[in-house]
């Protein structure tokens, strides 16, 4: 509902959770949830400003605001995201929310070993290029994919000698991307 909502404004929040369909934030923020798009925008911390909080004694309290910079004293948002619910039950919570990327594109990259995907990662990012998700897929878990006939549905072309994958995603401003 968030995403849809931020959309809507042209705006979205970058952490995603796998389980953002069915999770609230909530509980993302209990957990400082992130996600694969964590790569490039980090992960629930960086996106909460104030919460209201239940305590275990029934107190509710309200922590951060709605400024950028909240930095007198203590930070006891910082202290809740990530606590599990320990410390309290989150009720409210003020988010930053952040432009929708002008274009994103995703690559699915073959390699012949998984030795290779791995080297392929670190010569990414030496580049420049700062991926807002990345995935590696060994051959085991693409053999389950074109098993389940879905790799049919995909665009993707794998060559059956592919003993890993990665999938790149990168976002940004048009000319960029």
């Amino acid at each position: 509902d968030l995403q849809a909502a931020a959309q809507k404004q042209g705006l979205f929040y970058p952490p995603d959770p796998a389980s953002q369909n069915i999770s609230t934030i909530g509980g993302n923020i209990a957990e400082n949830a992130g996600g694969m798009r964590a790569v490039k925008y980090g992960v629930t911390k960086a996106y909460v400003l104030g919460l209201e909080v239940v305590l275990p004694d029934g107190r509710i309290i309200t922590l951060g605001s709605k400024c950028i910079k909240d930095v007198a004293g203590y930070s006891m948002t910082e202290l809740f995201v990530g606590s599990e619910g320990t410390l309290g039950i989150i009720t409210k919570a003020i988010v930053k929310l952040v432009p929708q990327p002008e274009t994103v594109i995703t690559l699915a990259v073959c390699f012949a070993s998984m030795d290779g995907a791995g080297k392929a990662v670190p010569e990414i990012f030496k580049a420049g290029v700062i991926p807002c998700t990345l995935e590696f897929i060994d051959a085991t878990c693409l053999e389950a994919v074109r098993q389940a006939g879905l790799m049919e549905k995909s665009r993707a072309f794998v060559h059956d000698d592919t003993q890993a994958m990665l999938l790149v995603e990168v976002d940004g401003r048009t000319a960029q991307v």
